[in-house]
């Protein structure tokens, strides 16, 4: 796909942001383009990148302890077994393939209300574990936060230390600062497609939807924009 076949894709998001970029690779060829001056520096919400990181943390961490991804999380998490309902044969890779089969029970709303504190993070993992499993872990991928809440816990038990002070020392600081965003993306693995969009403006979601459905409907021929929609607000 020429550069020039995006504009009018980027058009539609310019109706909601000043600074967006859209992405695109297809069989190794990769093309991008962008709305308004940005670069490297340009700040937007991150979102769910924050997974991307923790799992990159929970790797480092786990392999600087010596502790291989196939490990029980409940053998890494002493003081979440008295709360646990949930199979005890979850593993670390489990929690980052998205694979554990947790009962997804635990909502982003749940999870701010508990705060900020230094315990905030592991009080939001008792709820995630105490909820149980709805399936044997691996048997099937399901996209749910809670996997992440428990990473992020396991990265710190793993390190010594909390989660942000972790994420800092083994990602952020050897990669350098770097800035935030508000992305939805669109894999598609079996033709080697993928897409990603980024906007500084939260009302660019339905744009952002439109476009990445748009960039993929020659290859599947559906219209994806409301499922990518839902997904990534």
């Amino acid at each position: 796909m020429p550069e020039f076949a995006m504009l009018p894709h980027l058009s539609e998001i310019a109706l909601s942001a000043s600074k967006a970029v859209v992405g695109v690779s297809r069989a190794g060829e990769r093309i991008f383009a962008r709305v308004g001056d940005v670069d490297e520096h340009s700040i937007f919400r991150i979102a769910s990148l924050t997974k991307t990181f923790t799992a990159v943390a929970t790797v480092r961490a786990a392999a600087a302890a010596g502790v291989p991804l196939h490990t029980s999380v409940r053998q890494l998490m002493p003081p979440l077994k008295s709360r646990w309902s949930a199979d005890r044969d979850i593993t670390v890779e489990h929690l980052l393939a998205q694979t554990s089969g947790l009962t997804p029970a635990v909502t982003a709303a749940d999870a701010a209300a508990v705060g900020e504190g230094d315990d905030a993070l592991l009080a939001v993992c008792e709820f995630v574990v105490r909820a149980g499993s709805d399936r044997r872990p691996g048997d099937r991928w399901e996209y749910y936060n809670g996997n992440y809440f428990l990473a992020g816990a396991v990265t710190a038990a793993l390190a010594s230390c909390s989660y942000e002070d972790t994420l800092e020392r083994l990602v952020l600081a050897p990669a350098g600062r770097l800035g935030g965003y508000r992305t939805a993306m669109l894999l598609l693995p079996r033709v080697e497609f993928a897409a990603v969009a980024l906007a500084n403006d939260a009302s660019a979601l339905p744009a952002i939807a439109r476009v990445l459905s748009d960039l993929q409907e020659g290859v599947t021929g559906d219209d994806l924009t409301a499922a990518i929609a839902a997904f990534a607000a």
